[in-house]
């Protein structure tokens, strides 16, 4: 949260007493803000998916650093997957015996690598299994299947470990991908991990309301897949009540496209896609924050023919 406001906060006003956040590092920016509290205050280190497992190892990171007033640090994670080893996982339970960590229990990625591969407490293929009904559907790629494999007989079971967390979400697979065949044409498998993993399934889950979506539309000139050698115009439509502003940069997974232009009064937005694989997600950032992930907000890049 620190980090996205830093980058993309708007710009203190001219004769503003308002601290200055852009060109400081993050310890500069928290000793600042904390300076200019008249009580300690309390500052939450939080995050979603990487930035979940950030929040934990910045959390432990700020606690041993000195500010005055000394402010006290609590740790949200949603999502996260482990950041350490069963020695870190205990320090952090120690220094943030009240850290809220809630995860999905078929979420792919809070359970990878230390219980993906265990079913029923016995250390099985379990991969194969890790939604129920996969049977009726949901095809497991040889590809997928060799990753989480490889990587569990590299690490073992005991080098990453959670921390303690909160009883799991969706315990009965009731919130699950209504459709998955309608999401992707590649791997249906690798279509509900990402139903399971993004922030409007959590919100779902904890009762909250979803964040607006911006979603890719069909059409003409508006492609939900795209050559692997990029360079395709994708058209990118914006959800109820957002409005896309000229300093908006498109993402495609961890690839920034190029040329990014709002037209239409902000409606859309409009960028070409880099060289890339498989599928990925798109979103739209700018100074306001960055648009909320769904399984609708995918590009999928086509596999060249031969």
């Amino acid at each position: 949260m620190l980090s996205r406001w830093i980058k993309y906060g708007p710009a203190p006003a001219e004769g503003s007493t308002v601290f200055p956040l852009f060109e400081t590092t993050l310890l500069q920016t928290v000793a600042t803000w904390v300076g200019a509290q008249s009580t300690a205050p309390v500052i939450s280190v939080c995050g979603h998916s990487l930035g979940g497992a950030l929040a934990t190892t910045v959390g432990l990171f700020l606690q041993t650093q000195t500010f005055s007033p000394a402010p006290t640090f609590q740790v949200y994670t949603f999502a996260a997957p482990t950041a350490g080893d069963q020695a870190f996982a205990k320090w952090l339970d120690t220094q943030f015996p009240t850290a809220t960590c809630v995860w999905n229990a078929y979420d792919a990625v809070p359970n990878a690598w230390w219980n993906l591969m265990t079913s029923q407490g016995a250390k099985s293929a379990a991969v194969e299994t890790f939604y129920p009904g996969m049977g009726g559907g949901l095809t497991l790629t040889k590809t997928v299947e060799g990753v989480v494999k490889g990587m569990y007989q590299k690490i073992g079971t005991n080098v990453y470990v959670q921390p303690t967390q909160q009883s799991p979400l969706n315990a009965s697979f009731g919130c699950h991908n209504p459709d998955p065949s309608a999401i992707t044409t590649f791997d249906d498998w690798v279509a509900e991990a990402g139903y399971q993993h993004n922030n409007n399934t959590y919100l779902a889950l904890l009762g909250a309301t979803p964040l607006p979506a911006v979603t890719p539309t069909g059409g003409a000139d508006r492609r939900h897949s795209g050559a692997a050698a990029g360079g395709d115009h994708v058209t990118i439509s914006a959800g109820p009540g957002v409005v896309f502003t000229p300093d908006s940069v498109v993402d495609f997974g961890i690839l920034q496209g190029s040329n990014p232009t709002a037209i239409n009064d902000g409606a859309q937005i409009t960028a070409v896609s880099p060289a890339g694989v498989g599928t990925v997600d798109v979103r739209v950032t700018n100074r306001f924050g960055t648009s909320a992930v769904v399984p609708q907000d995918q590009f999928a890049y086509e596999v060249p023919a031969g």
